[in-house]
């Protein structure tokens, strides 16, 4: 029976996460005020100090990609996930993927837009005060069905991210970050940057995010590497670097 009449069933993609950098120390700057001028009064010296630590191991919560002044006020599991992750360096949220519903095979190439019902975005907070700048990315991971099969030439793409930040002094200076215009993800890929924050950036929370996502977020694949009557299910893994481990 040709291929063509059959459909194929809901592709289901979340999204998981991993943290290789977290890290917390302190650090000791002192402060000495200059001598007095001379004069026929007494004078002396007085020392001030300061002690600054990196931040420290909380869990920051979501911002919401509507108002990043505000917290997400309700998190739908088939939307997105908080992390929990401690910092002071960390991944806090990531969307999952849903391209739902049912869609024949009726083309040479499938194009599935994103049907998710909120808005898809990724927080990364970094609080530990090196400005030394990082990077978020990501892999994703075969699309199989439950025969075990798999999509050969599966992608997905994201293009024209939008920043976002609840830093007041830094909301529209995005001349530090790196969001490339389109991002193709190979199904059983290598990892692949999203966002990227150069050395003096990056401090804080920031998030990026796709209001427009039934254009901006795309599964496609060959049809003919689709077999009929199957759910194909795949996964992102998600990994925050610092500069140094970015190349």
């Amino acid at each position: 029976m040709s291929l063509k009449k059959q459909v194929a069933s809901i592709l289901l993609l979340s999204s998981c996460a991993i943290f290789p950098f977290s890290f917390s120390y302190a650090e000791e700057l002192g402060l000495t005020s200059a001598d007095s001028p001379k004069s026929d009064v007494a004078e002396g010296k007085t020392n001030a100090g300061v002690s600054v630590e990196k931040g420290g191991r909380q869990v920051t919560p979501p911002i919401s990609p509507k108002d990043p002044s505000v917290d997400l006020d309700t998190i739908d599991k088939d939307e997105g996930k908080q992390t929990n992750q401690e910092g002071p360096i960390s991944i806090d949220y990531v969307s999952h993927f849903r391209f739902g519903g049912n869609h024949k095979i009726d083309q040479a190439t499938m194009k599935i837009p994103l049907e998710n019902k909120g808005t898809p975005f990724f927080q990364v907070t970094d609080i530990t005060g090196d400005g030394t700048g990082w990077q978020l990315r990501g892999k994703l991971n075969e699309f199989k069905n439950d025969k075990g099969s798999t999509i050969k030439g599966a992608k997905i793409s994201m293009s024209t991210g939008e920043l976002i930040t609840r830093n007041p002094s830094q909301t529209s200076d995005s001349s530090g970050f790196s969001i490339p215009k389109t991002v193709v993800f190979e199904s059983g890929g290598n990892f692949v940057p999203l966002m990227t924050a150069k050395p003096d950036f990056g401090s804080g929370t920031w998030a990026v995010k796709f209001d427009d996502y039934k254009k901006s977020v795309i599964f496609e694949a060959p049809g003919k590497n689709i077999e009929a009557n199957s759910t194909y299910k795949s996964g992102f893994v998600w990994q925050l670097v610092t500069v140094p481990q970015m190349d």
